[in-house]
């Protein structure tokens, strides 16, 4: 299932299913007057793989543009870690093998093994695009090394970015 993702700035996103709980995100963007044909977003490099929660598409939050095929290459995840608060371990996921302990230094260049909601995907790609960090990684990278990481208001205020949408609800 190929899905649009309108970035809410004026752009979207696209990205497909690739296994039963894995999703690819393409490094391409179209804006809102614009959609590129399907077949020609399929053939654009991968800009991050993630783990989504179920109710994203099941509550139409993003635009099911039709069932592709999945590439066999776009199947295969890159490594991705954990990390147990009680036991203060790391781990290594690895197809086909599991979790493999490690060290911190080992987790450097892989991600957090963790499950997105609409928002932080949204925001990954919106980041990915402007060439910033994003707060959802830096702030999965870090959380376990201290009680406490910066607000994303502030993270992204030294990016120049303005958050606007934290302030909707206040």
């Amino acid at each position: 299932m190929v899905f649009r993702i309108d970035l809410k700035e004026g752009t979207y996103g696209y990205g497909q299913i690739a296994t039963k709980t894995k999703y690819i995100f393409f490094d391409h963007q179209d804006e809102a007057d614009h959609f590129t044909p399907i077949e020609e977003i399929l053939e654009k490099p991968i800009a991050f793989y993630a783990v989504v929660d179920n109710y994203v598409l099941k509550e139409g939050l993003w635009e099911i543009l039709g069932i592709y095929p999945v590439k066999p290459e776009n199947q295969v995840f890159p490594e991705s870690f954990g990390y147990d608060p009680f036991k203060k371990t790391y781990t290594l996921f690895k197809k086909g093998i599991g979790y493999v302990p490690c060290t911190l230094e080992e987790t450097y260049g892989h991600e957090y093994l963790t499950s997105y909601g609409h928002g932080g995907i949204e925001q990954r790609l919106r980041d990915h695009f402007a060439g910033r960090p994003c707060w959802y990684i830096e702030y999965d990278r870090t959380q376990h090394l201290g009680p406490t990481f910066m607000s994303m208001k502030e993270f992204y205020k030294q990016y120049g970015y303005d958050f606007h949408w934290l302030d909707e609800g206040d």
